[in-house]
């Protein structure tokens, strides 16, 4: 394991000390930040510690799909929440996105648009493109009767400057919006997780309005698959309070858990002859 005693000319206890977090952990380069997030977490780490790296050589998004993450060019960090009163860890990827994306906006010329469940898209001249995500898994605890009991590692990767995939969907980067300092996006990202850690209960009006500003899939032709089916054809029609994906089906409006998502062209998904 490399660890990098600066990032951006900071080491990672002045990095602690600015962000306001009880340790930060740096790393030059790091298979994935979320899986020694994971590691710190079974050891006893304390709610907020920070996972930070430069470079990500095994990064990873929602079912394993690998995340591009070369050096210097974005955010990639983890950090480990504790339970901390009534928190709904289910809606944690909505809630991290919506505080992130206002985060990102305020200290730019940035228009972020959100994709159920966890992804971040930069908006703008009648075009979007992906420009982060957020990852949510739970840490059991290693015993039953351990003293550190389970935890929640929220893991987000966001590209601040261009970042070529070979054969990949092109990116979009922060930088193109304004917003190229990588320590101003670091301190979006813990606001929005630490912001998130503190909500309870299910989404709120106001939450559930301002997902519906930023949701780019809203009456959109959509088809969602799941672990095991071949998919189901429709239309999206945002969130419900619980964080499911609403999608109008030739059998009614369903509610969508899990299972990943496309945009559809044109009207496709309203044939009652939608794949399943």
């Amino acid at each position: 394991m490399s660890i990098q005693e600066t990032w951006e000319g900071e080491s990672g206890p002045s990095l602690a000390r600015s962000l306001g977090l009880p340790s930060v952990e740096v790393h030059r380069t790091l298979g994935s930040t979320s899986d020694r997030a994971k590691a710190l977490a079974r050891e006893g780490a304390d709610h907020l510690t920070l996972v930070l790296a430069n470079e990500q050589t095994a990064g990873r998004g929602r079912n394993g799909r690998s995340w591009c993450s070369p050096s210097g060019c974005g955010v990639w960090g983890s950090l480990v929440l504790r339970s901390r009163g009534p928190r709904v860890d289910g809606l944690l990827p909505i809630r991290v996105g919506l505080a992130l994306a206002a985060g990102l906006e305020e200290r730019s010329a940035a228009e972020v648009g959100l994709k159920w469940p966890n992804d971040l898209f930069l908006l703008g001249k009648g075009a979007s493109a992906k420009v982060g995500g957020i990852l949510c898994e739970k840490v059991l605890a290693v015993t039953p009767s351990s003293p550190h009991g389970a935890a929640v590692v929220v893991g987000v990767g966001l590209n601040v400057l261009p970042i070529e995939v070979p054969g990949g969907e092109p990116s979009g980067a922060l930088a193109s919006a304004g917003l190229g300092d990588r320590m101003t996006v670091l301190g979006c990202v813990v606001d929005a997780v630490r912001s998130a850690a503190e909500a309870t209960g299910t989404l709120t009006a106001g939450e559930l309005a301002a997902w519906q500003r930023r949701d780019i899939l809203r009456d959109r032709p959509v088809q969602v698959k799941g672990p095991r089916d071949g998919g189901e054809r429709g239309v999206a029609r945002g969130i419900d309070q619980e964080g499911r994906l609403l999608v109008e089906t030739r059998y009614g409006l369903a509610g969508v858990v899990a299972g990943t998502v496309r945009a559809l062209e044109g009207s496709a998904g309203l044939s009652p002859t939608g794949a399943r």
